[in-house]
């Protein structure tokens, strides 16, 4: 479980002049899937029903069924994911 004081020093990074950046990269993690409560920590503040018109789309990874009334989605998709919007966004 991630403290307060160990996420802020893996997104703040010291470099060679002392000098604070950010590091953006997704906090390593040993979870495979991520439940709807994980997605806004990632910055991924989407309502239940706009998920599912994404998903529909193409535009949003598609969910796992973990249970008969939940849901989740691999890690690895949403994190490829939100790799993919931020290049997007370098690039266009």
């Amino acid at each position: 479980m991630w403290n307060l004081f160990a996420v802020w020093e893996y997104f703040v990074a010291v470099n060679h002049d002392n000098e604070r950046k950010f590091n953006m990269a997704a906090p390593p993690t040993n979870k495979i899937l991520l439940t709807r409560a994980d997605l806004p920590r990632l910055g991924l503040n989407l309502s239940p029903s706009t998920l599912l018109r994404l998903e529909a789309a193409g535009q949003f990874p598609k969910r796992v069924r973990i249970g008969a009334h939940s849901v989740a989605w691999l890690a690895s998709e949403i994190h490829a994911h939100i790799e993919a919007l931020a290049a997007d966004r370098e690039g266009g």
